[in-house]
């Protein structure tokens, strides 16, 4: 099978057309950041938004954290049998769109939030109010690792509402595009400048933000006390 990009990645078989299922074939600089704090001591939880088939959920409450894993797909099934096999997982799955979120659907003690190729999935004001929960339903303290598609990427480049405002945006990629990637949803694609942007106006503060080399864009965001 064809690789997709620079990294070698395949398309992989996913729920719900969002493209490939990228934590099964690599980890990436968010991701092994994101691990690197889960495993720095702290008791704090973990919430993992768009987790999709969990297993970088799996990843980080091997930790020792709890940790939940939020998904519009069900896969309590899979998380059940992790909990199972390894019965010291502090392990959760919670099925609910994005738009249903509360501060109350995070565990207590939220110190990591974590969301990787999912928030571009939502219109730019969806966004904007599921960061806005997020931080808070974080300690203070607590970290964002997040990551949206890229304006930058090659599908950005013939994305339809390239030239609208940020808030504007929200479209089908071109059909070649959508084709390559298996993504048939709409996107909100973004500058990692605007990402930036979106990202502090829920309150965060920028810790690093940068763009793959893929083109897309990845942030660590702190809610300081």
């Amino acid at each position: 099978m064809a690789a997709q990009n620079v990294y070698g990645d395949t398309l992989t078989a996913t729920v719900g057309d969002f493209g490939a299922n990228i934590s099964s074939q690599r980890v990436d600089d968010l991701d092994h950041a994101a691990l690197l704090e889960a495993y720095n001591g702290n008791a704090g939880a973990i919430a993992d938004l768009g987790c999709g088939d969990g297993l970088h959920t799996l990843r980080m409450a091997l930790s020792g954290r709890e940790t939940i894993g939020i998904d519009q797909n069900d896969e309590s099934e899979r998380f059940a049998i992790w909990g199972k096999t390894v019965p010291s997982l502090k392990l959760k799955f919670l099925k609910a769109d994005f738009g249903e979120l509360q501060v109350q659907s995070f565990p207590p003690n939220l110190q990591i939030a974590y969301s990787q190729r999912s928030l571009n999935y939502l219109p730019y004001a969806a966004q904007q109010q599921l960061l806005k929960t997020v931080f808070d339903g974080l300690s203070a303290g607590g970290k964002l690792f997040a990551s949206s598609g890229g304006l930058e990427t090659e599908y950005g480049i013939t994305y339809p509402h390239r030239d609208l405002a940020p808030e504007s945006r929200f479209a089908m990629l071109a059909p070649d595009m959508a084709q390559k990637h298996g993504i048939q949803h709409p996107n909100c694609l973004l500058t990692s400048e605007e990402f930036q942007i979106l990202v502090e106006s829920a309150g965060f503060k920028a810790e690093k933000v940068w763009r793959s080399p893929f083109g897309n864009n990845k942030g660590i965001f702190t809610k300081t006390p």
